[in-house]
């Protein structure tokens, strides 16, 4: 399983809760312009925290989303030239531990479904993510809690550079598990592909 490298939070008062939650998602992006990188990979700014927001699309939990149709929408377009991995993903296990002031960490395991729509990396079978208070999906996972388990989705994901020396860091989309979505990322890919050539 890859996991993602987090340094620990000495505010975390309590163990994990006894109920386990795991799903992770890497991945990191180039936009077409020069961008800043790291010994580990590219930093987790710009265009690149655009595409890889560390978040979950509402629809994708059946919640309204005024999103554009995949076919239409330039950031999934970005997001499938610049991920290391996407693909179907199911979550698995969903651990949550709190900080000394009660807000809640997620710790989400996914597995990863074969064949993968994009696999420019190797993630394995299984990926992991942490959902923190604060990121893009911390509302989103705070009210769905342990229902989140045995959800699917189609998972963006790729590798950043982390603060400290070494550290690598998986940051992720999740999208609607649906053919639309999938069709559209295999339009993408091929249509690249034949301008490559």
């Amino acid at each position: 399983m890859v996991r993602p490298r987090v340094r620990p939070d000495r505010r975390l008062a309590s163990p994990w809760a006894s109920f386990a939650l795991t799903a992770g998602l890497v991945i990191a992006g180039c936009g077409g312009t020069a961008q800043a990188t790291g010994p580990t990979g590219p930093r987790w700014e710009g265009a690149l925290f655009e595409s890889f927001p560390d978040d979950i699309a509402p629809k994708a939990l059946g919640l309204p989303d005024a999103t554009l149709k995949p076919t239409s929408d330039p950031a999934l377009r970005k997001r499938s030239l610049t991920a290391e991995v996407v693909a179907r993903v199911r979550v698995h296990t969903v651990s949550v531990e709190r900080r000394s002031n009660g807000d809640p960490v997620f710790r989400v395991g996914l597995q990863i479904a074969t064949p993968r729509l994009v696999e420019r990396e190797p993630l394995g079978d299984e990926v992991e993510i942490l959902i923190v208070p604060g990121g893009a999906a911390h509302g989103l996972a705070r009210a769905w809690d342990v229902r989140l388990q045995g959800k699917t989705f189609i998972g963006f994901f790729r590798r950043f550079a982390g603060s400290e020396e070494g550290e690598t860091v998986v940051h992720f989309h999740l999208a609607p598990d649906d053919a639309a979505v999938a069709s559209a990322v295999q339009q993408v890919v091929a249509l690249e592909e034949v301008r490559g050539k």
